[in-house]
């Protein structure tokens, strides 16, 4: 198995220190995060060069420069990374014809099929990336991932096929957090780095990490299973173009009922 390096980054908005990014390492089977947890800000990433070696090396400050060549790197970023269909229309002025309202989740402006898919799943609503704060975020995450798969020729996937070599996916980590605690599930916990502080940037970017290498390892590690992606019965061309939450199965966090 090629050796693979994961990267997580929990996204902020355009200005602030809300960014976070985590490097781990997987290398013949051993794993070993390459750095501690670390945020940053977008101008820093900006003046580096913007890159996605620059988004690395804010984790891991020895990445060399030809990082690419020796792994297989997968970017979990915790921001959606497409709009809904229907909101993609109306802002190009090509409304659908008609719109049909019910509970909140079901307004097809707001909430991507893979958003319901979530809300079905883990009885957790996301937030919208076009009718809540979380817009500023999104077009964060959206620009870079755009810029970096046009440099960088790293698919965003599932807006265009994984050819198995390097990707760019969306992650959620409170998905895999205690509903009334907040603190990661124990099965990915123990995997986390020692000493990140609760409920921080840090965190959340590390459990991104362990989301990217899940990805990569496709349920080949004992450790980490195959994360969920779209299902077959869902319209996979408006998939392809809202996005997904690539996900651990809610049936592996072992928690009873939903939520």
């Amino acid at each position: 198995m090629r050796n693979v390096l994961a990267v997580g980054w929990d996204v902020g908005g355009w200005r602030g220190t809300k960014q976070a990014v985590a490097v781990m390492r997987q290398i013949d089977g051993r794993r070993e995060w390459a750095g501690i947890p670390r945020t940053f800000t977008i101008e820093a990433l900006t003046q580096s060069g913007g890159s996605i070696v620059d988004l690395i090396r804010f984790g891991w400050s020895d990445a060399p420069v030809d990082v690419f060549d020796h792994y297989r790197i997968i970017v979990a970023i915790d921001a959606p990374l497409g709009f809904p269909v229907a909101f993609q229309q109306l802002i190009f002025r090509q409304p659908s014809a008609t719109i049909e309202l019910g509970p909140e989740i079901m307004n097809p402006f707001a909430y991507r099929e893979t958003d319901r898919w979530v809300h079905q799943s883990f009885r957790k609503k996301p937030l919208s990336a076009s009718f809540d704060k979380l817009g500023n975020v999104a077009t964060v995450a959206m620009y870079h991932a755009e810029r970096w798969a046009v440099t960088a020729g790293f698919p965003i996937v599932p807006f265009q096929p994984d050819d198995g070599h390097h990707a760019i996916i969306e992650v959620y980590p409170a998905l895999v957090k205690e509903r009334a605690t907040r603190l990661c599930d124990s099965r990915l916990a123990r995997l986390l780095p020692d000493e990140l502080p609760p409920r921080s940037d840090e965190l959340d970017a590390a459990i991104c990490t362990l989301h990217a290498l899940a990805y990569a390892l496709n349920g080949q590690d004992g450790d980490l299973p195959a994360l969920v992606g779209p299902p077959d019965d869902l319209n996979q061309g408006t998939v392809a173009a809202e996005g997904w939450i690539y996900h651990v199965p809610f049936a592996w966090l072992g928690r009873n009922g939903s939520g």
